[in-house]
C-alpha cells in the first residue's frame, strides 16, 4: 500500500490539476474546436499508448535496458517524424498542428525510458515528484494561453510543455542517481518486436470510435464524445494511479476478489458522478455542454470496463502472453470497426456511446478470463452494471 501511494501520488495531483485544466478549457472552448480537439488528441494518444504500452512496460517488468529501450524510441521517433512529414505534404495539414504534435512525440518517446527506470528502480518518490512538477508548471501556461485567446493551441501548448519536462525531470533523477544505462543487446528486440503489433492494434482501437464520430456525425458530436471521454480518462487515471505499474513487477499480484472489488468501485464512482453531473456541468460549464451529461451516463459501463482492461493489460506483459494479448487486441480492433455499421444506419451520438460500453464489455470478459479463468460472477457484475446504468438512463431521459 506504501508504494501504491508513493507511485500514485504524482499521478493523483496530476489528475487534479488536469480537472481544473479540463474545467478551464471546456469554458473557452466550443463544440467544434472540442471537436478539432479530439482529433488531434488521436495521434498523442497514439504516441503515449504505444510508448507506455511497450518501453515503459517493457523496462518496469525489467526485460530490456535503458540502453537498448533509448535506441528503440530513436528509432521510432525517425519513422514517425518521416510519416508525419509525408502526411503534411499529402493532407495539407496545418503546419503548426505539425510542429506542435512532432514535439509531442518526440519528448513523449525520449522521456517514456527514463520515467519508467524510476518505477523499476523503486524510485516511486521521484517519479512522483516528476509529474506533479511537470503538471503543475504546464498547466500553469496551458491556462495563460486560454487567457490569450489562443484556443486549441493552449491545449497543444500545455502538452508540449508536459512532455518536455516530464523529460528533463525523469532524465535528471537518472542522472543524479548514477543508474547504469547498461549495454546495448539487440536480442532485447525480441520483446519489443513481440508486443509491438498487439500495441499497435490497440492504440489505433483505442481512438478509432473518435475518428469514426468525427467522420459521420460531425465536430459538433466529436466534441461532445472526446469531452466525455476525457473526463473518464482523467477519473480513470487518478483512481488507478500508479497501480498498473505496479502491476509490471512479477512480485506484485491481485487476486480475483481484490480486481473484481476495485471494478464495482470504479463503477460506483463513476455512476454517482454521472448522476451529479446532470446539475454540475451546465452550473460549472454552461449550457453549451448540458447534453454531455447524457451521454456519460450512457459511457459509464464503457468507463468501467475500460478501467479494468488497463490492470489487466499489465499481466499479459508480466506473463509474457503477447499471442493471448495479441489476439484480444484483434477482436478489440473488429469491434471498433463494426461501429461503423449502427453510425451508418443510425447517425445518433447516443449510438456511439452505447457501443463504446458494448465493445469493452466484451474485451472486459475475454481479459478476466485469460488472467484469472472463467469468473461467472464477473460476468454477473458486469452484466449488473450495464443493467443498472440503462434503467437510470432510460428512467432519466424517458429513453430507450
Amino acid at each position: 500500500m506504501t508504494d501504491y501511494i508513493k507511485v500514485s501520488f504524482g499521478k493523483w495531483m496530476t489528475q487534479v490539476l488536469s480537472i481544473i485544466f479540463f474545467i478551464i478549457g471546456a469554458r473557452y472552448l466550443d463544440l467544434n474546436e472540442y471537436g478539432i480537439f479530439g482529433i488531434l488528441s488521436v495521434f498523442i494518444a497514439i504516441s503515449d499508448y504505444l510508448s507506455r504500452e511497450t518501453l515503459e512496460s517493457l523496462i518496469v517488468s525489467n526485460k530490456i535496458s535503458l540502453n537498448s529501450a533509448i535506441r528503440i524510441a530513436c528509432e521510432i521517433l525517425f519513422l514517425t517524424i518521416v510519416i508525419i512529414s509525408i502526411s503534411y505534404f499529402i493532407f495539407e495539414i496545418n503546419k503548426y498542428y505539425i510542429i506542435f504534435l512532432l514535439t509531442i512525440f518526440i519528448f513523449n518517446w525520449i522521456s517514456a525510458p527514463f520515467k519508467a527506470k524510476l518505477i523499476e528502480l523503486n524510485l516511486y518518490v521521484k517519479y512522483s515528484y516528476v509529474y506533479t512538477l511537470s503538471s503543475i508548471i504546464s498547466i500553469f501556461f496551458g491556462i495563460i494561453s486560454f487567457e490569450l485567446g489562443y484556443g486549441v493551441f493552449s491545449i497543444l501548448l500545455q502538452q508540449v510543455i508536459l512532455n518536455i519536462l516530464l523529460f528533463i525531470s525523469s532524465y535528471y533523477f537518472i542522472f543524479i542517481s548514477k543508474v547504469s544505462f547498461g549495454s546495448f543487446d539487440r536480442a532485447e528486440y525480441k520483446p519489443f518486436l513481440k508486443i509491438l503489433p498487439s500495441s499497435i492494434i490497440f492504440v489505433v482501437s483505442a481512438r478509432l470510435d473518435v475518428l469514426i464520430v468525427s467522420s459521420y456525425l460531425g465536430l459538433t458530436a466529436a466534441g461532445l464524445y472526446t469531452f466525455c471521454r476525457r473526463i473518464f480518462q482523467i477519473i480513470q487515471d487518478f483512481f488507478i494511479g500508479g497501480l498498473d505499474k505496479l502491476l509490471l513487477k512479477s512480485h506484485i499480484k491481485i487476486s480475483f476478489k481484490k480486481f473484481l472489488i476495485i471494478h464495482v468501485t470504479i463503477f460506483l464512482i463513476l455512476y454517482l458522478m454521472s448522476i451529479a453531473s446532470l446539475e454540475l456541468i451546465p452550473l460549472i460549464l454552461g449550457q453549451k455542454w448540458s447534453n454531455a451529461s447524457e451521454y456519460l451516463l450512457l459511457m459509464v459501463p464503457g468507463a468501467t470496463y475500460l478501467t479494468s482492461i488497463a490492470l489487466l493489460r499489465s499481466k499479459y506483459v508480466v506473463e509474457e502472453r503477447y499471442t493471448s494479448l495479441m489476439k484480444v487486441r484483434t477482436i478489440e480492433l473488429v469491434l471498433s470497426i463494426l461501429l461503423l455499421i449502427p453510425i451508418f444506419f443510425y447517425s445518433f451520438l447516443w449510438v456511439a456511446a452505447i457501443y463504446f460500453s458494448i465493445r469493452f464489455f466484451f474485451i472486459s470478459n475475454i481479459m478476466t478470463h485469460h488472467i484469472f479463468g472463467y469468473k461467472f460472477s464477473f460476468i454477473i457484475t458486469a452484466f449488473l452494471i450495464f443493467l443498472i446504468t440503462y434503467l437510470t438512463y432510460s428512467y432519466t431521459f424517458q429513453k430507450i
